[in-house]
């Protein structure tokens, strides 16, 4: 009966320290896209561009590292400066200079 109660209890320690975690992790998401919404209008240099599609690329502002995508479909190679037009959650909307 003891040991069911303690399994009872462990179960629920684990279910609530999930739900903390996942809660922390969602506001650190939304706190990242707003902060992704305040870069629109940077101009960067791609860092790293994608060999097969050259439409995903990395950029590097403030010393963080952004996923990022062209938002025409104009290829991107590394070194292209680009200008910061949008956001999409944490992806980057840029656009070629």
């Amino acid at each position: 009966m003891k040991t069911n109660i303690l399994l009872v209890l462990l179960l629920v320690a684990i279910g609530l320290f999930s739900l903390a975690v996942e809660r922390r992790q969602s506001h650190k998401k939304k706190c990242l896209a707003e902060r992704a919404h305040l870069l629109i209008g940077r101009e960067v240099e791609v860092e790293w561009a994608s060999d097969i599609s050259r439409r995903s690329v990395r950029v590097r502002i403030d010393g963080h590292v952004w996923r990022a995508k062209e938002s025409g479909c104009r290829p991107l190679c590394k070194g292209d400066r680009v200008r910061v037009v949008g956001a999409q959650d944490l992806i980057l909307l840029v656009e070629k200079l």
